[in-house]
This record gives C-alpha cells, sequence and structure tokens, in this order.
C-alpha cells in the first residue's frame, strides 16, 4: 500500500485500532437490483497486505458485489463496513479517498473535454462545485 493510499485509509482508521483492524469487512451481504437478489450471504475480511479476487461465470454478480462494497449500489440485506465504520455512515467524499475501482466498462465522454475527463479524477480531492462556476473556452 503507498503512502497515499495509507493516509487516506488512515483518515478512516482510529488511531488505538489501526494496528488489528480489517479494512474493509462484509457480512452477511446480499446484493442485487429493485431487490431481485443476485449475490446472497457473501461474508469476508480484507486487511492491510492482502489480495481478494472474485472469480465466477458473466452474469454471476461479481460487479455487482463491488458496486455495493463502493456504496454504487445499496446492499439489499447485510454490511459493509470500511476499517470498522458502517459504509453507510462514510461520506461520499471521505469514501472516494479511501476506495478506488478500475471498471471494465468504458466512461461515457462522449460531450467531455479531454480538460474534464482528467480533471474528473481529481473530483475527491478538490471542491465538488469548482467546475460548475468556471466557464469553457
Amino acid at each position: 500500500m503507498s503512502k497515499i493510499q495509507k493516509m487516506n485509509v488512515m483518515n478512516l482508521m482510529t488511531e488505538e485500532n489501526v494496528m488489528n483492524e480489517n479494512l474493509l469487512s462484509v457480512k452477511n451481504l446480499s446484493a442485487g437490483y429493485s431487490k431481485k437478489i443476485v449475490v446472497s450471504d457473501l461474508n469476508f475480511d480484507l486487511q492491510e497486505g492482502e489480495i481478494v479476487t472474485l472469480i465466477g461465470p458473466n452474469g454471476s454478480g461479481k460487479s455487482t458485489v463491488l458496486k455495493t462494497i463502493t456504496k454504487q449500489l445499496a446492499a439489499i440485506f447485510g454490511s459493509v463496513a470500511v476499517c470498522s465504520k458502517n459504509l453507510e455512515a462514510i461520506r461520499g467524499s471521505e469514501l472516494s479517498k479511501a476506495i478506488s475501482v478500475v471498471s471494465t466498462e468504458k466512461p461515457r465522454t462522449n460531450f467531455m473535454t479531454c480538460r474534464e475527463v482528467i480533471e474528473s479524477g481529481r473530483y475527491p480531492h478538490t471542491n465538488v462545485f469548482w467546475h460548475a462556476h468556471k466557464r469553457r473556452p
């Protein structure tokens, strides 16, 4: 884990329990769309230095699980915790500094300038409304 990643994770952790805490904890998670469960009863803990892989055939729920543990989808049942803090209690701006996902889906940048695409990677570290006040050249 790089120094930057550690600093971001440290923002979510308290000093007294940094050494033995799970970075990610998933308990009894059921995930899906519109209450249709795609994956159920998923349990795992991830600690610093561990690597976890999600393996399964197309349509088995791998992307659904990733979207749920990154708060892009709401969990149907169960809980997700980042550094012992419930995912629902973590603001999006705080979570985006601790977790990132590289999707295999192509981003939709049709109406974005090159500069806007590059700047979008800085959103977690800037004022969200900064672009609203900027005019295009």
